[in-house]
């Protein structure tokens, strides 16, 4: 299963981006975008990666599967991983054993794709 999402970076430069991280984001999550250059960027990757990661479980969010139920952390190289909890780690239990996500970004747009095999 493949999951895609893409966000325009405008949108969430007009929302207070730390009302926005405590809404969407867990802690750590949250502490990495705020430690960044261009945390708007940051934060538009790591939402789009999250909605590619529903959208590979085939669930969306819903009364199950939240936003925190899915953290995007980084290895020491900078590559984007996902940990899933509660529901959504059961979900992708039943469908694959990995899921691999890759966050990309150009211009105005932060796009993610997100595969379990």
């Amino acid at each position: 299963m493949i999951g895609t999402d893409i966000v325009n970076v405008k949108r969430i430069a007009k929302m207070d981006i730390k009302d926005f991280c405590k809404k969407v984001f867990n802690e750590d999550e949250a502490n990495y975008i705020i430690s960044k250059k261009n945390p708007v960027y940051t934060a538009a990757g790591i939402f789009a990666a999250k909605e590619a990661v529903v959208k590979a479980l085939g669930t969306g969010f819903n009364s199950e599967v939240t936003y925190k139920d899915i953290e995007i952390c980084h290895n020491t190289q900078g590559m984007p991983c996902v940990l899933l909890k509660n529901k959504a780690k059961a979900i992708l239990m039943d469908k694959g054993e990995e899921m691999f996500i890759s966050i990309s970004h150009d211009g105005n747009y932060a796009i993610a794709f997100a595969m379990i095999k």
